[in-house]
């Protein structure tokens, strides 16, 4: 069985962006990154492919916790701008089958302000 602890660390890109694992539990999975002026876009917020790879992350996590799966489709809403230095995204498994498995994420700010609204869906390569 392959855990979604493994699978985040083995995970380069979210090492590079400085994305922590803060909760990697059956029923949610938890990232969060700090924030600083190379993550802004040009109008001064944060970047939306930020905001993208840091759900993308928490989604990637989740789907891999017992078994090996990779997105087929994503989707994101960006709701509202982010304040302060912390971005976190919460992902949770909303349904499942053999072969599928559909995820939600919710990106949050440190105020708990809504940032993004995130939906991926996973195919699974390999039961285990």
């Amino acid at each position: 069985m392959q855990s979604g602890g493994s699978y985040f660390e083995r995970d380069a890109f979210a090492n590079m962006l400085g994305v922590t694992l803060v909760q990697n539990q059956t029923d949610e999975v938890v990232v969060e990154m700090e924030l600083d002026d190379a993550h802004m876009n040009g109008l001064g917020g944060v970047h939306g492919g930020v905001i993208f790879s840091l759900a993308d992350i928490a989604f990637a996590t989740a789907c891999n916790q017992f078994h090996t799966a990779i997105g087929i489709q994503a989707d994101i809403r960006y709701l509202n701008k982010a304040v302060g230095v912390k971005l976190i995204a919460r992902a949770r498994n909303i349904s499942k089958s053999n072969k599928l498995s559909n995820f939600e994420i919710l990106v949050t700010d440190e105020e708990q302000t809504k940032i993004a609204c995130f939906t991926g869906l996973a195919y699974h390569l390999v039961r285990n």
